[in-house]
């Protein structure tokens, strides 16, 4: 039987591609076992598994020589340009001569095509399992490891080779006269080309490679430009791993780990341990800076600094450091394998934006010193007169002066025919009581005769008509104004003739003299 790597479903022999996923079956017994690669390598036993593939240890038949034999996964192992690439990163690997970086010797393809990697076979344990079993370590000897792990990677970046998937299970501590450590699996570092000679084929494929907890934004993100300053990231990573017993970001599933590496802030050290000087601290937060230009560009520079800080006395609230108790089969590392995947389709990588340092502003003068009523009320008092200004400006436009057409359509003043100008009354003389004796004796004839020769010798004026000043006015300026009315020809006494209705609107005309009124007779007293 077989059984798809991705899915889990099983097939029989005959199926060689899983009709799901198009992934390559692998076969649930295990076939390497027992086999001689290339009539050389003789495998004898699995060792461990993960996402590149299997580790077996392996005898070299000539040589008669223990072997460690990594067997790249079926399903990688078919497609030609991982395979390619695999092997020239291999080769690139072989050239790391170092102590503290385990030696690739070989690298080759059997004939029913199982792709596998000679190293040299460590007898030992590796971090992972030593901080399992006695947790949290001392900083002198976390100091004392990392500096050999930092010296390997010096010598990997040095020939233009980034690891990519350093973690504490591929640290190995050999036990010797003193603990030596060994980096492990250099076997699918990238190769930093040249400039001017790139070859997308085979160095730029569309994979992710890296286990999920040790990996650096940059990769988490998907980004093709990976640099050896990945690397310090992940050393940043193990370092703290040592110093409190487990890693600084874990969650359900890898898509979650991969996350915090890109938003969440790094938690402190000093959270977990108070015998940490706080200058550790520092080089720890500042070796998983989000941003690469943030970090320690080079391993150098980051030793340096680690050695300094390793000097200072450590510091402790209770004098001595008690470590914690063994972590045995930690939920966060069940899922550590170093994850191969097609690198999906995704947006620009996110541009990381340094820490800002805020500056803390000196206290100020207290708001009662420095209030000033004149910035105030200067411009309130502008602003009045502005719309004050405004207003009166609006309402001269608006309104129309009332004096120039006063007078353009009042009536015009027309003159009665009828009416009669207005006599002056004559002064009292008294000369109507001048025969009343003073003893009230009243002379009837002499009364009788004096208002008969009043009467008679009384004459009527004729009546004359006076234009108003109105009229006169009227008549030079205006030339449509009708012809003046004829003189009256009848002459009328002021007291019997009524006084005239009111004329009306229209122009009036010229009626006929009436006939001469009679005289009214005189009443003589008896």
């Amino acid at each position: 039987m077989k059984k798809c790597p991705k899915c889990g479903i099983e097939y029989p022999d005959a199926n060689t591609l899983c009709p799901s996923d198009g992934v390559a079956l692998e076969k649930t017994d295990d076939a390497v076992l027992g086999k001689t690669l290339i009539g050389k390598y003789r495998v004898d036993e699995k060792l461990s598994e993960g996402g590149m593939g299997a580790v077996y240890r392996g005898t070299h038949v000539l040589m008669d020589k223990t072997v460690a034999i990594k067997v790249l996964r079926p399903s990688l192992a078919a497609d030609e340009k991982i395979v390619a690439r695999f092997s020239r990163e291999a080769r690139a690997a072989s050239k790391i001569s170092h102590p503290n970086a385990i030696a690739v010797t070989d690298i080759g393809e059997s004939e029913d095509g199982i792709v596998f990697l000679v190293m040299e076979f460590l007898a030992g344990k590796t971090l992972k399992d030593v901080i399992r079993d006695e947790g949290p370590m001392s900083l002198e000897r976390t100091v004392a490891i990392m500096k050999q792990v930092g010296d390997a990677l010096k010598a990997a970046h040095d020939q233009g080779v980034v690891h990519r998937d350093l973690k504490s299970d591929n640290i190995m501590l050999i036990s010797t006269p003193g603990e030596h450590a060994k980096v492990l699996d250099f076997g699918i570092a990238k190769i930093i080309e040249p400039e001017g000679e790139p070859n997308p084929d085979l160095t730029a494929p569309n994979l992710v490679i890296g286990t999920p907890q040790y990996m650096s934004p940059e990769q988490c993100s998907q980004s093709s430009h990976i640099d050896s300053r990945s690397d310090i990231y992940s050393f940043g990573i193990i370092l703290y791993e040592m110093l409190v017993g487990h890693v600084p970001f874990a969650g359900e599933s890898a898509t979650m780990v991969m996350l915090k590496h890109l938003q969440d802030p790094v938690p402190s050290v000093l959270a977990e341990r108070n015998d940490i000087p706080a200058s550790i601290d520092k080089i720890i937060s500042r070796a998983l800076a989000k941003a690469p230009d943030n970090r320690y560009q080079s391993i150098t520079d980051l030793l340096e600094d680690l050695s300094i800080a390793a000097g200072v006395p450590l510091r402790t609230a209770s004098g001595n450091f008690e470590p914690a108790a063994p972590r045995v089969n930690a939920p966060d590392d069940a899922d550590e394998v170093t994850v191969v995947r097609p690198r999906q389709e995704a947006p620009p990588p996110p541009v990381y934006r340094a820490p800002l340092t805020v500056p803390i502003a000196p206290p100020t003068a207290s708001p009662a010193s420095t209030f000033k009523p004149a910035r105030i009320l200067i411009p309130a008092a502008v602003a009045l007169l502005v719309m004050f200004g405004m207003f009166y400006l609006f309402s001269q436009k608006s309104s129309t002066p009332a004096d120039a057409n006063s007078n353009t359509n009042q009536p015009e003043l027309i003159a009665d025919p009828n009416s009669q100008p207005v006599q002056a009354a004559s002064p009292p003389t008294g000369s109507s009581e001048a025969g009343i004796p003073s003893g009230g004796n009243l002379n009837a004839n002499q009364n009788t005769n004096a208002n008969a020769n009043a009467n008679a010798n009384a004459s009527v004026t004729p009546a004359e008509v006076i234009p108003s000043p109105a009229e006169n006015t009227n008549s030079n300026t205006n030339s449509n104004k009708p012809s003046p009315l004829p003189p009256p020809t009848r002459t009328v006494s002021p007291v019997d003739v009524p006084l005239p209705s009111p004329p009306p609107a229209s122009t009036p005309t010229p009626k006929s003299s009436p006939p001469p009124a009679k005289p009214s007779p005189t009443v003589a007293p008896k």
